[in-house]
């Protein structure tokens, strides 16, 4: 990668400028570093710590308690249910058919392609293959992470240390959506743009079909154009403030070059069922500011919470590797490290793509911090002597983790999955995997009621619980809305606030668009009012939500004696 001249850094003046790494095979000559010397037994049974990474993020998502959280989200019922539709009919669905109050309102389903993939999946393995498939998504994301960021020239210490604190970041945003996709997507972007910096041109030939699934995924494709443009400015950077002709010719090829690619990456963003409206639709969405105030996912992080607290950590490391190694940071990592600072800042879930970014961008640097405190004069011998340990045992770990290539282990985990996914979530006729939607946490029972009753259009819920409901109801039952908010809009979302709320006018909102049942938490303020509303009654109440269903009454009778009026 081409260095900016216009970082510096303060070093002691007996310390060399480039000091001589240590000869590995003298340093370190009872660790065998030819292909030739390599055991082929112990590649293949032995698992790296690549592999582990994998094994236990996948191990933990799907069998353990912590990977109910994946399904802690309802948004994963319409996407399967949209998918379902596209794989029935072949085609992509261009206006809303699971709401009755946006009923034929153009739509953009623009994750349409993992959409079908979650059909076709929920459809051969259920739940228990979608669980499966974000886990084995999130398992090779960081997997893939950790030796991205030894390949890069980062201590292997280093590199799972950051490798561990993005994951506790992410694991604000680890749901079964296809925001996980993306952020494999982004990680794959950024290394490639990574590996043309250091010289590899031909990386770059991968990001327009790259571009081509991206976009046909994810709304996040919009970043990879961003991370383009971040390149071309460190380039420049570099480019205008470096005085060696070398440096600077270079810089003005990776400009060129990253134009090109760039223009190919756009144009690949234009072929999607939607074309250039996609484009429009999406940035009216993310410029609308009631959306971004009031969506949780876009709200600022809590830094009382644990995966904030993660990312504060990596945002110290950053300045960590800028005071003590600021001459290994070139221009390219400093826009990186700035721009995935304010996104991480700005809202709750980018956390996890700015934490991989950042990493991205630091690793080496930290590692040389390491070399270079070791070799430093003025600081205490103990110091300089935990740092040679560190970096000596890194190395030693390197050598091995490099040797042990084989991934048998989780080969046979996946197959070992797969055939318990396959098995209805057993094992030897014991229940390993149910995966399933929280009844806590959603409307499970209340379902099965209405489900059981003749309850089919023009009912009220909320938007965070809509996406199980259209999983399990739809098409018998269509909702008032859910949490597609970009397709409602802005007075829309207006209004059903204003109705979940109970403020003025909320009768108003519900005899607009017909409403005759409503099902919400029992806790909310629109149900403490019904229950004191002659209009409605209770038809079911489990704690969890509660149903109420309109009291019809003739045109000419008179509310009963206290009943609540707005």
């Amino acid at each position: 990668m081409l260095k900016s001249s216009s970082t510096t850094a303060h070093l002691d003046p007996q310390l060399p400028s480039s000091p001589p790494p240590l000869p590995a095979a003298e340093a370190y000559p009872s660790v065998p570093t030819r292909r030739e010397d390599r055991l082929p037994l112990e590649r293949w049974l032995f698992p790296s710590l690549t592999d582990m990474i994998f094994v236990v993020l996948v191990v933990l998502l799907v069998f353990a308690p912590v990977g109910a959280g994946l399904l802690n989200d309802a948004d994963t019922g319409w996407h399967i249910r949209n998918g379902q539709h596209i794989v029935r009919t072949l085609s992509v669905p261009h206006a809303d058919y699971f709401s009755y109050t946006m009923s034929g309102k153009p739509w953009y389903a623009w994750e349409w392609l993992y959409d079908a993939g979650m059909g076709l999946l929920a459809a051969w393995l259920g739940l228990n293959g979608i669980v499966l498939f974000t886990a084995v998504v999130i398992g090779f994301t960081f997997a893939l992470l950790f030796r991205s960021l030894m390949v890069e020239g980062g201590n292997l210490l280093i590199s799972a240390l950051l490798t561990m604190l993005a994951l506790l970041s992410a694991q604000v945003h680890m749901l079964a959506r296809p925001h996980v996709v993306g952020w494999l997507l982004t990680l794959i972007w950024v290394r490639l743009l990574y590996r043309f910096q250091a010289g590899k041109s031909t990386a770059l030939w991968w990001l327009p079909a790259l571009m081509l699934v991206w976009v046909n995924v994810h709304g996040s494709f919009v970043l990879g154009l961003v991370l383009l443009v971040l390149f071309a400015a460190g380039n420049l950077w570099t480019y205008l403030t470096s005085r060696d002709v070398g440096t600077k010719l270079g810089a003005r090829t990776a400009i060129a070059r990253l134009s090109v690619a760039g223009l190919a990456s756009a144009l690949a963003t234009f072929l999607t069922p939607y074309g250039y409206k996609l484009h429009i639709h999406v940035y009216q969405y993310l410029s609308n500011r009631y959306f971004m105030d009031h969506i949780m996912e876009f709200a600022t992080p809590n830094f009382h919470g644990n995966a904030e607290k993660y990312f504060e950590a990596l945002l110290a490391l950053a300045l960590v590797a800028a005071l003590l190694a600021a001459r290994r940071l070139r221009a390219v990592d400093i826009v990186l490290v700035l721009f995935a600072g304010y996104t991480g800042l700005y809202a709750v879930r980018n956390l996890p793509i700015s934490s991989m970014i950042i990493a991205f961008a630091i690793a080496p640097a930290l590692s040389d911090a390491i070399r270079l405190q070791a070799l430093r004069r003025d600081l205490p011998g103990w110091l300089r002597r935990a740092c040679t340990r560190v970096r000596e045992s890194a190395a030693r770990m390197k050598s091995i983790e490099d040797m042990l290539c084989g991934h048998l282990i989780p080969a046979v985990m996946l197959v070992a999955s797969m055939g318990v996914a396959l098995n209805g979530g057993r094992l030897h006729g014991t229940p390993v995997l149910a995966a399933h939607f929280d009844q806590r946490q959603f409307p499970v029972a209340a379902a099965e009621y209405i489900a059981a009753h003749p309850i089919h259009d023009h009912m009220f819920s909320t938007d965070r619980w809509s996406g199980y409901l259209i999983y399990r109801l739809h098409p018998d039952t269509r909702l008032f809305i859910d949490d597609r908010h970009d397709l409602y809009g802005e007075a829309f979302l207006k209004d059903y606030l204003k109705a979940l709320g109970a403020d003025l006018g909320w009768r108003e909102v519900l005899d607009k668009n017909g409403v005759t049942s409503v099902l919400i938490p029992p806790d909310t303020p629109l149900a403490n009012v019904l229950k004191e509303t002659s209009d409605w009654k209770v038809a079911y109440d489990d704690g969890v939500a509660i149903l109420f269903t309109q009291v019809y009454r003739s045109p000419d009778s008179t509310p009963a004696p206290g009943a609540s009026r707005q």
